[in-house]
């Protein structure tokens, strides 16, 4: 949404209006529409058309909304793999596992 909403903008507001996009209530999105409606009014009826999804969206707990953020949660999985891995150090093989039961 923050991005379709910045093509709508000017290069220079780009900021101020990411800033003010990325509030987390209904009241910060009437408060967007008094500061930027009379320069960009196209803006606050595309976050209002999707509120409902969006806050569905919010529903979902942090780890499944990482998951989504992207436009490929293929390449999420990816790389968030790695990061959950690292810290087991070695994986333990079946074969060793066999071994120490002989013991």
């Amino acid at each position: 949404m923050v991005r379709s909403s910045t093509q709508l903008g000017a290069d220079k507001d780009i900021k101020s209006v990411c800033a003010d996009l990325q509030q987390h209530a209904r009241l910060a999105l009437e408060n967007f529409g008094r500061k930027w409606d009379g320069k960009y009014r196209k803006i606050r009826p595309i976050w209002e058309a999707a509120w409902l999804e969006l806050m569905a969206f919010m529903d979902f707990n942090e780890h499944i909304r990482r998951m989504v953020y992207t436009t490929s949660p293929v390449e999420t999985w990816h790389r968030v793999l790695p990061k959950a891995t690292k810290a087991k150090g070695v994986f333990v093989s079946e074969d060793a596992f066999q071994s120490k039961q002989k013991n």
